[in-house]
């Protein structure tokens, strides 16, 4: 007898194909092209999509991105980056070797000046969620003087086996992934 392959396409009638795959599978993700506009709490970045906020993990202000859209509410979506078009001037490449599996840093990603600014805002934002649109205003964050190496405490997840290895849990997970190297830690502590 003949074997199966392991892929064999279906030929359907034209006449039963819906004019576009979303208007035959709304609940299928979506892919937009757009554009960031800023950051928001946790690291999340924001785009705006057909009238909506589209909260991006790992976006930088400025980039142009092709995104795949997650869950769709009444005034927001959410999302994930499925290629960057056009790197933003704030992007750059994260030092650490886990960046975007461990749950520790989330702006790695940007530079330091964007990321003190990204907090800034963020804080502001959650004031103005919290305490309304006349929330106390506070004066920026003062950057560290070292961007890398001033943490002096660390939540390390630790294996029980003859050779324990630390890790950190991978974001919004209790799964813990194993580390290399932290470069945000005190390099006394990181030698541990």
């Amino acid at each position: 007898h003949k074997p199966i392959p392991p892929f064999s396409p279906v030929r359907l009638p034209l006449f039963i194909l819906p004019e576009t795959v979303q208007e035959r599978l709304p609940n299928m993700p979506k892919l937009v092209t757009v554009t960031v506009e800023g950051v928001a709490d946790r690291g999340m970045s924001l785009a705006r999509m057909e009238g909506k906020v589209l909260f991006l993990p790992f976006g930088a202000p400025g980039d142009e991105v092709e995104a795949v859209v997650r869950k769709e509410r009444k005034g927001y979506a959410n999302g994930e980056i499925r290629r960057v078009l056009v790197p933003s001037p704030h992007r750059r490449e994260p030092r650490c070797p886990h960046f975007g599996v461990c749950g520790g840093c989330a702006w790695q990603h940007l530079d330091y000046e964007a990321q003190v600014a990204g907090k800034a805002t963020a804080f502001q934002g959650l004031l103005r969620t919290r305490l309304g649109p006349d929330a106390v205003r506070f004066r920026d964050p003062l950057p560290s003087p070292r961007e890398y190496g001033y943490r002096t405490r660390a939540t390390f997840q630790v294996t029980r086996s003859e050779t324990p290895a630390p890790g950190y849990f991978r974001g919004a997970s209790h799964e813990r992934i194993p580390i290399t190297a932290c470069p945000i830690c005190h390099p006394k502590l990181e030698a541990l």
